[in-house]
């Protein structure tokens, strides 16, 4: 028999992990897919461009800087990388790369989304939507007046869907006297007044770990405590990985992947990468996992394997993922 971990144990078990946005720059390199099988790779070395086994130096304006942030949106073709004091935006079908300079961050960005042309920022406790080709401030909306209204604790990831409007993600942990909570909220100010739809994900995700968007979609991942009977007084505690996906256009969430892990007890997802028709995420164990998920159902997993120290990933085209591992860049054909 299994069940849902009740909430003491869950304290007891884990406390306080903290979600990373899939959004962040964890390797100091921002990596770009451009067509098939390619990739820019922005670092404080300038730009390169990587086909398959072919690499090449790619003259560009972007700054000689490590991005603090990027975001793909492969969706509509744009891309973002956020500097200290600049934007980066890539037209991904004609790999042209335009710099923006004097963007006024409030604090420097912990989360970064792309929606077509607009650049979706979390600032500190500020949550803010610029006009990326202009490096125009939009709107933003309270960060910290929002977290108290709903009773939540962190703001975690932003999607823009228009220039009016925003998903964004906020998570509570557990603690001994309350369950942890996730959930998105749609805010949205077309009529002129911002109103605001909170959408929970439920029951499944007791850690959220890590966040990424598409465009099209916003996705969720991390792990949910289980614990089983196996004789008389006895149990085994272990998780699964719980990946769940947030259609702005039916304002629906669904869970496209919900995978026992019983020989890992204590697990947590470090990466997630969407686009293309493909979600990927990666594993604190080094496992890196990919999945076909087209279609309103579950995904269907599409390939695996260890990948031990990666610090990046992301979805390239229908076929391929790229990895960063180290300052190593590897392009990943997919069966």
């Amino acid at each position: 028999m299994k069940k849902v971990l009740p909430l003491l144990a869950l304290c007891l078990v884990a406390c306080g992990s903290t979600p990373k946005q899939s959004s962040m720059s964890t390797s100091g390199l921002g990596i770009v897919p451009v067509g098939e099988a390619s990739v820019l790779v922005f670092s404080s070395a300038g730009v390169e461009r990587i086909e398959g086994t072919r690499r090449e130096a790619f003259p560009t304006e972007a700054p000689l800087s490590s991005p603090l942030a990027v975001a793909n949106d492969p969706t509509s073709g744009w891309s973002a990388l956020a500097y200290r004091d600049s934007i980066v935006v890539v037209n991904t079908s004609e790999s042209r790369v335009k710099r923006v300079e004097d963007v006024k961050w409030s604090t420097p960005p912990k989360s970064l989304g792309i929606g077509g042309t607009t650049v979706g920022t979390i600032e500190d406790e500020t949550i803010a939507l610029y006009d990326a080709l202009a490096g125009k401030h939009l709107w933003t909306a309270d960060g910290r007046d929002l977290l108290d209204r709903l009773g939540l604790e962190n703001l975690e990831y932003v999607m823009p869907v228009s220039p009016t409007r925003m998903l964004v993600v906020a998570f509570k942990k557990m603690s001994a006297f309350s369950n942890p909570q996730a959930m998105v909220v749609d805010l949205d100010r077309s009529s002129g007044l911002v109103t605001s739809q909170e959408r929970p994900f439920g029951s499944e995700l007791h850690w959220l770990e890590a966040c990424a968007g598409d465009g099209e979609s916003l996705y969720v991942a991390g792990t949910q405590q289980v614990t089983e009977n196996t004789g008389p007084r006895q149990q085994r505690q272990y998780k699964h990985v719980v990946v769940i996906r947030h259609d702005p256009k039916r304002g629906r969430n669904t869970t496209i992947v919900n995978l026992p892990q019983p020989q890992s007890p204590d697990l947590h997802v470090t990466h997630l990468a969407a686009g293309h028709g493909l979600v990927a995420y990666a594993l604190d164990d080094g496992r890196v996992c990919v999945y076909d998920a087209q279609g309103d159902g579950k995904a269907s997993f599409r390939w695996g394997e260890p990948r031990p120290g990666l610090s990046a990933i992301v979805c390239v085209d229908p076929s391929h993922v790229a990895f960063v591992i180290g300052s190593d860049v590897q392009i990943q054909r997919l069966p």
